[in-house]
């Protein structure tokens, strides 16, 4: 079950992507369910993610900072996923840019690369300075 419903999560970014977010968000939000029924808390936390990168594309700033701050707080304080949620970190920068909180950016891109260090992922922490450098 878990394969089927990341595969429907990426065709609802795909279709946010695109344009469709209407389409997205009902399939994000049937995959939640379908997860959260499942009590499958990687799919739970996955799905919160993809949801605020949808809600990103869609412009709806506000509701993607709230999924993408769930996902990372699951991410960081459930798991204890340290890669997960620095990616997170650097998704939440993309939403203070967008809403044009350089600040609050450049903090989220900082604890971010604080994470990608403690798992000496050298690739997230040069993604984080290219991040940093748009904010």
């Amino acid at each position: 079950m878990h394969q089927i419903w990341i595969a429907r999560n990426a065709f609802a970014l795909l279709l946010a992507r695109t344009g469709d977010h209407r389409a997205a968000r009902a399939l994000l939000e049937r995959s939640q369910a379908a997860f959260g029924a499942a009590g499958d808390y990687v799919g739970i936390n996955a799905t919160l993610a993809d949801s605020g990168y949808a809600a990103l594309d869609a412009g709806d700033l506000e509701r993607a900072r709230a999924l993408l701050e769930q996902a990372f707080a699951m991410a960081s304080d459930v798991f204890r996923w340290h890669t997960g949620a620095a990616w997170l970190a650097l998704a939440l920068a993309g939403v203070a840019t967008a809403a044009g909180d350089s600040e609050e950016a450049r903090t989220r891109v900082v604890r971010a690369r604080e994470l990608f260090a403690h798992n000496d992922d050298v690739f997230g922490a040069e993604v984080s300075h290219a991040v940093e450098a748009r904010v």
